[in-house]
C-alpha cells in the first residue's frame, strides 16, 4: 500500500545549527502547526544525541555521522539535545511534516 506524504504548510523547511553548546531540537524554529515529525540531513560534522534530559558532551551521547539522515518525532521536539563531537559546528537541513516520523521507518 503506498504512503501519501504531505509536507506541513507554510515555514516546514528549517535549518538547525549544532554548535559545542547543547542544542534542543525545539530551536529549529517555530514548529508549524500539526507538524508531526522533521526529517533532514546532518551536514558538516558528526554529532551526538540525547533524548533523556541530559545534556550531551563531545564524548557522551549517540553518534550521528556526518551524512546521515536524521528523524525527529514530535514527541522529540522538546526533549532531544545535539552538540557536535568535536570544536567543528554541523547544521541539520530538512522539512516538518504532517506525517508521524514511522511513516519514514517503514512502521504500519
Amino acid at each position: 500500500m503506498a504512503r501519501n506524504i504531505s509536507v506541513t504548510p507554510t515555514g516546514s523547511f528549517a535549518s538547525l545549527a549544532v554548535t559545542t553548546a547543547a542544542t534542543v531540537v525545539s530551536t529549529l524554529g517555530t514548529v508549524p502547526t500539526g507538524a508531526k515529525s522533521y526529517k533532514g540531513s546532518l551536514e558538516g560534522n558528526d554529532i551526538r544525541a540525547r533524548g533523556d534530559g541530559t545534556s550531551p558532551t563531545a564524548s557522551v551521547g549517540q553518534l550521528i555521522v556526518q551524512g546521515s539522515e536524521i528523524i525527529f518525532d514530535q514527541s522529540e521536539f522538546e526533549t532531544m539535545s545535539l552538540v557536535t563531537a568535536d570544536t567543528v559546528a554541523a547544521s541539520i537541513q530538512g522539512h516538518f511534516y504532517g506525517v508521524e516520523a514511522s511513516v519514514f521507518q517503514g512502521a504500519n
